[in-house]
Formats: structure tokens, sequence, C-alpha cells
């Protein structure tokens, strides 16, 4: 008996890289999936956009108050 060990061979080795294996998506999956991805970052978009419309409606009713106030100054006379 020979206490050589068999040669080694490259299949008999296995790299563990630490990642698993993706599930394979079908191209039509992937698609519904940026779709949706999309949807969700303009649903975000509109609704910052509303609050931008709020900020802007209320600078425009400051702007209009303000005016107001110059063109009619306030007198008080106490008889």
């Amino acid at each position: 008996m020979s206490n050589e060990e068999p040669p080694l061979h490259l299949s008999d080795l296995q790299i563990d890289d630490g990642e698993k294996e993706k599930p394979v998506r079908s191209a039509a999956v992937e698609q519904d999936v940026r779709e949706e991805a999309l949807r969700a970052e303009l649903a975000g978009v509109q609704q910052i956009n509303s609050v931008i419309q709020g900020v802007v409606s209320s600078l425009e009713k400051a702007k209009e108050n303000m005016e107001v106030s110059f063109e009619f100054p306030i007198s008080v006379s106490w008889g």
C-alpha cells in the first residue's frame, strides 16, 4: 500500500464566495418590478410637488397681504 494521496482535480474544489445564487426572473417580471418602482417614485414626486405648490400659494398670499398694507396705511384718530 502506498501513502500517496490521490491527485487533486479542479472539479473537486468548491469555492464559497459568500454569495447565494440569485433567483432567475423573466424579462416580464423584471419589467413589472421596474414599473412598480417608477410608479412609487412618481407618487413621491407628486407628493413633493403638492407640498411645494402649497408653499408657493402661501407665499403669494403673504405677498398680496403686504401689498395691501402698504397701499392703505392705517391712521387712527381718537377724536
